[in-house]
């Protein structure tokens, strides 16, 4: 007797073997992307939080650096080229690198510049100037920007030039 080969009945094996392989192949691009996605997320969210590490402790330590840039600035002249006071404006500078290092930059508040509300705090504005455009008068508080975003604004005295 001759063993006769099993005969394919419409090729039906073939086709569903073809559709599970498809429908195999679908599913796995779609958790491939499902995993890109979450692992993007996770990025950005670990870098968002870094970044809000970073600004918190940044908004703990201004009061810090606002003594240090009044004592620089109180300084009298005859006493700038003592070693101490030098010391303690070498130590401005380096908070200042620290400062850059974490993308914390000082705001521009200084005399003449346009007053920009978005940035800037006016506490006190001078009526008796006359003029078109809002300036700022006197920086009173240093004001800082995180990666574009104010961590704290200027305080400044404005008036009209």
């Amino acid at each position: 007797m001759t063993k006769s080969k099993p005969v394919k009945n419409n090729n039906q094996p073939c086709c569903e073997s073809k559709q599970a392989v498809a429908e195999l192949t679908a599913d796995l691009q779609r958790t491939r992307a499902d995993f890109e996605n979450y692992r993007k997320r996770t990025e950005l969210e670990k870098s968002s939080a870094r970044q809000s590490g970073h600004e918190a402790a940044a908004i703990e330590m201004l009061p810090i650096f606002d003594t240090i840039e009044r004592a620089i600035s109180a300084a009298p002249s005859e006493l700038r080229t003592n070693e101490w006071v030098k010391g303690i404006m070498g130590l401005a500078k380096q908070l200042d690198k620290a400062m850059e290092s974490i993308n914390l930059k000082k705001i521009d508040s200084s005399t003449g510049v346009k007053f920009n509300p978005e940035i800037h705090e006016a506490v006190q504005f001078d009526d008796e100037a006359e003029g078109d455009e809002e300036v700022i008068a006197e920086s009173l508080r240093t004001g800082y920007l995180s990666n574009g975003r104010v961590v704290r604004p200027a305080m400044v005295k404005v008036m009209r030039k």
